[in-house]
């Protein structure tokens, strides 16, 4: 679930963005392209969490168990780097355009390296890695909620008015 809506936030918050921007609509671009990329990634660790609860551990070989279960792991990398990118695209966005309060930018600016930073595994603890994670995740979900609530009022007032 979280990776379908992933994407459709990032298709929306494109559409949503992308008038501000002009012709060239790179970075409106690339948040829809990161966006995609992480929700991708996400759907796919959904794919490995089934598969290994459903099919490999019944077999009970360990060694596919243990790829299985890394590869849903390491997903995480790949996610938060692009969810990373997706943030930076949107903070520029907000900082070039105006098209959304400054503190979306400004709170979207902050998360984007901490979260390519808490994706790399191989460089925190995994206690720190999950507390990071947790904060982090939060975080991101009320950024979501903030950046809907702005842009529904917003459109409302363009409809009323």
């Amino acid at each position: 679930i979280a990776g379908v809506s992933l994407i459709v936030f990032a298709a929306a918050l494109r559409s949503a963005l992308r008038p501000f921007e002009g012709e060239r609509a790179i970075l409106s671009s690339i948040l829809f392209g990161s966006g995609v990329a992480a929700g991708t990634v996400s759907l796919l660790q959904g794919l490995f969490t089934q598969v290994l609860a459903d099919r490999v551990a019944i077999m009970g070989n360990p060694a596919t168990i243990r790829a299985l279960f890394d590869l849903n792991g390491e997903g995480d990398t790949y996610k938060l780097l692009a969810l990373g990118v997706f943030l930076g695209a949107v903070a520029l966005l907000v900082f070039h355009t105006h098209a959304l309060p400054r503190w979306i930018g400004w709170v979207a600016a902050v998360l984007a390296p901490l979260l390519v930073i808490a994706g790399w595994n191989f460089a925190l603890s995994t206690s720190v890695q999950y507390a990071a994670y947790t904060v982090l995740l939060v975080v991101l979900l009320l950024w979501v909620v903030a950046v809907s609530v702005v842009s529904l009022r917003r459109a409302e007032r363009r409809t009323s008015a």
